[in-house]
């Protein structure tokens, strides 16, 4: 029985190193990373192109930096762009440009 799946990829940095191909320019970003210790996440969300008036945003070789300076092993995107978006217990984060956001991950 499955009771949890996820489907993200291509990996932005794997086994701690970075798998980084060379697309991806600067934009906002959804990006998570784990060290492969239960709990051990890093979520991560940058706003980008300028939306808020101050980022120009990540590019994947910058998430994939990012990770491994927080110890990361492993780091996957997640759905980027204008529907880049985190919410901590009820409060929006970052600023978005409203597009609708259709990838998710959920801790309850």
């Amino acid at each position: 029985m499955v009771s949890d799946t996820f489907c993200f990829g291509p990996p932005i940095l794997q086994n701690g190193e970075m798998t980084v191909g060379s697309g991806g320019g600067r934009a906002q970003r959804t990006f998570i990373g784990t060290n492969g210790n239960p709990g051990d996440i890093w979520l991560v969300v940058s706003d980008g192109r300028k939306i808020d008036g101050e980022s120009s945003g990540l590019t994947y070789t910058q998430c994939a930096r990012l990770l491994l300076s927080k110890g990361c092993t492993f780091g996957v995107p997640l759905d980027g762009g204008g529907s880049s978006s985190m919410v901590f217990q009820g409060e929006v984060l970052n600023q978005t440009s409203g597009r609708a956001i259709v990838d998710f991950v959920y801790f309850k």
